[in-house]
């Protein structure tokens, strides 16, 4: 019986063992309850890295926020923007512990902030503390949640190594129940080489993903033809819990034919590596509103430590790995913290440079029958295919053509006989038709004749990478065409027809070539014997920037915009544009619109901006350089200063619009929550107002400066909400009290409002309350 109840004794405490071990080796949460994320760790933000996790609050500040280890208050600092109000603590273990968007402290330390603030006058302190002069225990309270600095309610936290670099937490040591698996909802393809385009002529496509009807299973149904290099796009995202906040995904990893090629893993961040994020997500994306899709190889410039390649193309498929002719396998793997995973699948053929059937000559047998005489590619035999048809052009569209017949007369060659009236001004193309329903297209032949022609159209488009030039034309039938660069007049050099999307639309890839350095015109020519004249887009300024130290572009003498080699990855071509407005003094514009481009040019530092007025202005702090907002058809006021020339100077970290702006316009103070004149009882209340300003904004805490009774007060201001509040600083006596704010934005213009209130003389009810 003894035996039995010390087994008994023995098994029950060795199960309470192996339920605690896991326990104790995950760490505590800040936040008490059940945990939800609105963010995760390597979220794209806006030329960032997320360098810690967002803690859902349930949309409401003051929740209480607790020490997740022992250890003591290192830092404190205060903010309007960023992390607002910040809290770090060091813990026993060596790491950092960071909390963010704060609505305030423990007692002990509001006394401490509030101390250093009265003392140095500002909202914004950063307050060091010596080492365990502040000592906390593992779930002691240290602060209570907010929504200071951005965003909805909610609390950032970050852990980072001794080092100081982030960790994310969900793979050191914070556990969560997620058993949700990331989810697929597109892939991309981007062309990488110096010539290729897609059939809608750009050097980007995506395509929507759909599931198997297997658990964490995707696949692409299309089936592509590439016989060029490429780089693939995830967009792919990931949830803790099944209708949860959407985060990027944990691994990302390529293979092609089962080889790894290509690894991204948000696991740790160097903040010297936090740049990188526009090279790992697609730029383009992010700015349109997509921030999630990732790109699967290496990008020129990005030295994020997160990523791996495997093999010389670094990820890029086809670059210089030697891939058989035929079909091959895509997968992509994504994998959460928790090791959730989904995997995509999709299928290419990689086939060769050159037409499937080259073209040899052409022989007319009659007014309407001739017959066209082909080679066929050593890699035809190689490529699955099961059909193959001549398609012929008209508008915008392709058709088959019923009265093409096919025959192959001898070995490796292809006769193509085809009746019917205005053959030699008809466009045709080969189309093939595979095993797996891949659809392969070879160049168009014949035509490229004179039939009833307008006068041609033409447009260029920067890509982050080249240029793609865009031909338009109003006929029934197809031209050879070619694109000559100049700048002034030399011809610089001539890119031929890569891309004919149909009769009416042509597009040409223009690489970052050493020799385009200055392209001032584009011209559009077809083949001098049409008679077409060419089409030309005249007084451009588009300037190769990257292969020289400093570039500066000006198509006046008023706007001058100055890029250094060492502001881009890579070079790339920019433009300025100037478009004239009338109206300017009645929408206080004082220079016309500079367009600068891509919109979308992805950075690696701020570029310069320099602007003149016509005439000296008298109030010069007044103006400032300002970029347009299209999302809020707004204008972003820069921070614009002035050389002793009299130069505004500003810098830019995107193309877009910019002009110069006058700000004549005081802030607005309104809302004041103090009743005028009226007693209230409480003797430190809660002092409230909005405080906006419409365009120049205001420069820091120094802006906005609170006195009652003349005795300065605390500023705390929410930019996204416009909300300034304070507390007295000291308990009012009863009766009579002065209220006094002043706002200044950057363009010097105050804004000032007093309110004289009352505190209640509750004497008589303490007095009556004692008895």
């Amino acid at each position: 019986m003894n035996r039995r109840s010390t087994f008994l004794q023995i098994a029950r405490f060795s199960l309470i063992l192996c339920l605690a071990t896991p326990c104790a080796l995950f760490a505590a949460w800040p936040l008490a309850g059940q945990i939800d994320l609105s963010s995760g760790f390597g979220d794209y933000r806006s030329g960032r890295f997320h360098a810690g996790l967002d803690l859902r609050t349930g949309g409401v500040p003051g929740k209480e926020v607790k020490a997740p280890v022992a250890g003591y208050i290192s830092r404190i600092r205060m903010a309007y923007t960023g992390y607002g109000k910040g809290l770090y603590m060091t813990g026993d273990d060596g790491h950092t512990y960071v909390f963010g968007h704060l609505q305030g402290f423990n007692p002990l330390l509001e006394k401490l902030v509030k101390a250093k603030q009265t003392q140095a006058r500002r909202y914004f302190v950063d307050i060091e503390l010596p080492a365990d002069s502040i000592r906390v225990k593992p779930g002691e309270l240290i602060a209570y949640s907010g929504q200071t600095g951005a965003g909805a309610p909610h609390l950032h936290f970050e852990k980072r190594a001794p080092n100081n670099i982030p960790l994310n937490p969900l793979t050191h040591g914070y556990k969560l129940s997620d058993k949700v698996r990331p989810t697929f909802e597109r892939v991309g393809f981007q062309m990488t080489d110096d010539h290729s385009l897609f059939s809608d002529g750009n050097r980007k496509i995506f395509f929507p993903v759909k599931g198997t009807g297997k658990a964490g299973s995707f696949k692409l149904d299309t089936v592509l033809y590439f016989n060029a290099p490429f780089g693939l796009l995830a967009d792919c995202y990931d949830m803790m819990r099944t209708g949860g906040m959407r985060q990027t995904v944990y691994r990302m990893q390529l293979y092609v034919d089962q080889t790894l090629y290509y690894q991204v893993e948000m696991d740790t961040i160097d903040y010297n590596e936090t740049a990188a994020a526009s090279l790992i997500y697609d730029f383009g994306e992010a700015v349109d509103g997509e921030p999630r899709v990732k790109r699967l190889y290496h990008r020129i410039g990005n030295g994020y430590a997160g990523t791996t390649s495997y093999g010389p193309g670094k990820g890029i498929v086809g670059s210089e790995d030697q891939l058989a002719w035929g079909l091959h396998n895509l997968r992509i793997v994504a994998e959460d913290a928790f090791g959730n995973r989904s995997e995509l699948t999709a299928a290419f053929i990689w086939g060769p440079s050159e037409d499937l059937h080259p073209f040899d000559s052409m022989v007319t047998i009659n007014d309407t029958t001739i017959d066209y005489y082909f080679s066929v590619h050593a890699a035809y035999q190689q490529l699955g295919i099961i059909s193959r048809a001549v398609f012929l052009n008209r508008g915008d569209t392709w058709h088959k053509v019923p009265h093409a017949i096919i025959s192959e007369p001898e070995p490796n060659r292809v006769v193509v006989r085809m009746t019917g009236d205005g053959q030699p001004r008809a466009v045709f193309r080969f189309q093939y038709t595979t095993q797996t329903k891949c659809q392969i297209a070879d160049f168009p032949f014949n035509g490229f004749a004179l039939r009833g022609i307008l006068p041609p159209k033409v447009a260029y488009e920067l890509t982050d990478d080249g240029m793609i030039v865009r031909g338009e034309l109003a006929g029934r039938t197809g031209y050879h065409a070619q694109v000559e660069l100049f700048q002034g007049d030399s011809l610089l050099g001539i890119e031929h027809l890569r891309r004919f999307i149909s009769m009416n639309h042509y597009a040409f890839y223009i690489p970052t070539k050493p020799e385009y350095q200055m392209i001032t015109r584009i011209q559009l020519r077809f083949q001098s014997e049409l008679g077409i004249e060419p089409r030309v887009l005249d007084s451009l300024m588009i300037i190769q920037a990257g292969r020289r130290d400093t570039v500066r572009l000006a198509v006046d003498t008023l706007f001058e915009l100055v890029i250094d080699s060492t502001d881009l990855y890579q070079p790339c071509f920019v433009d300025l544009r100037k478009s004239v407005l009338s109206g300017k003094d009645a929408l206080r514009l004082m220079t016309d619109h500079y367009m600068f481009g891509p919109e979308d040019l992805l950075l690696k530092g701020p570029v310069d901006l320099r602007a003149r007025l016509l005439k000296p202005f008298p109030l010069p702090k007044q103006l400032g350089l300002c970029r347009l907002d299209k999302k809020k058809d707004a204008w972003v006021w820069l921070g614009t200063t002035i050389n002793p020339k009299g130069e505004l100077i500003a810098t830019a970290n995107r193309g877009g619009s910019y002009l110069v702006v006058a700000d004549f316009q005081p802030p607005k103070i309104s809302g004041i929550s103090l009743p005028e004149y009226r007693p209230i009882k409480e003797p430190t209340p809660e002092i409230r107002f909005t405080l906006s300003d419409d365009l120049s904004g205001f420069e820091d805490d120094r802006s906005i400066i609170i006195t009652i009774d003349g005795t300065w007060q605390i500023p705390e201001y929410d930019p996204e909400t416009k909300i300034c509040r304070t507390t007295p600083l000291q308990p009012l006596k009863s009766g009579e009290h002065q209220l006094k704010i002043i706002a200044v934005d950057r363009a010097g213009n105050q804004a000032q409002k007093s309110v004289t209130f009352q505190i209640a003389d509750n004497t008589a009810a303490k007095k009556g309350k004692g008895k």
